[in-house]
């Protein structure tokens, strides 16, 4: 029989590379909008040549994790978040219909990672969870309130350990975040917040899937009650 495939070989260096990016960038050391170092530093950080690392930066451009500009470097990007909003119409990213099919994808895919949650999530995964929600009740500037309901979402969402899942709900995440930044200062809006998040901590220390994934479920039902007083108020 004809040979179809060619003996399978070690990793390439420069998939290897890719790895390491991949993997710097679901830990959060290397974020959007982050410069990379200059190319020489880079291949001894990585004991790589120039050419393996030239390679797995075109294989990364191609993802769209990388863009270089001309004379300005190498800036880690997301265009595939881009193409999401050009895709539901950016001047009208922010519409009641667009935020509202966001915030039930977000909580098809929360209930379900929160599930895993309960099985993954030690006892260092509660501590920084349980710090989040006591920064949250003590926290005043809705700016800041934002950005640490962000992360205890995507904290709970890497505790399902599923690479992909993190990537599309981070790029859901974001363009939500808009809107309820907007609604965070509305009265009562901190105080449920917080109580929403408290729960959803308690239900997860117990282990209480059912409970569990309700809590999730009313935090973003609440949000989206947000929201839609938000639209009503804006005519």
């Amino acid at each position: 029989m004809e040979q179809l495939f060619d003996e399978v070989k070690h990793q390439s260096r420069s998939r290897q590379i890719v790895d390491k990016f991949r993997a710097a960038l679901e830990e959060g050391s290397l974020r959007v909008g982050d410069k990379l170092p200059p190319e020489r530093e880079l291949c001894v950080q990585l004991g790589v040549s120039r050419t393996s690392l030239r390679e797995a930066v075109r294989i990364l451009d191609a993802y769209g994790v990388v863009e270089a500009t001309q004379g300005g470097g190498t800036f880690i990007t997301d265009r595939f978040t881009e193409n999401i909003f050009e895709f539901l119409g950016f001047d009208d990213l922010l519409s009641r219909d667009n935020l509202r099919h966001l915030l039930q994808a977000r909580s098809a895919m929360e209930t379900g990672a929160v599930e895993q949650a309960l099985e993954t999530a030690d006892d260092g995964a509660l501590r920084k969870l349980e710090l989040l929600v006591r920064r949250l009740e003590t926290e005043e500037d809705p700016a800041l309130l934002g950005g640490l309901d962000a992360e205890f979402h995507e904290t709970l969402v890497l505790l399902s350990g599923n690479p992909i899942l993190m990537a599309v709900y981070r790029m859901i995440h974001k363009i939500v975040l808009q809107g309820t930044s907007r609604v965070i200062a509305y009265p009562g809006a901190r105080e449920t917040a917080v109580r929403d998040h408290r729960r959803i901590l308690e239900a997860l220390k117990r282990k209480d899937r059912r409970e569990c994934s309700a809590a999730v479920r009313r935090h973003l039902k609440h949000t989206e009650k947000l929201i839609e007083k938000y639209f009503e108020k804006e005519g």
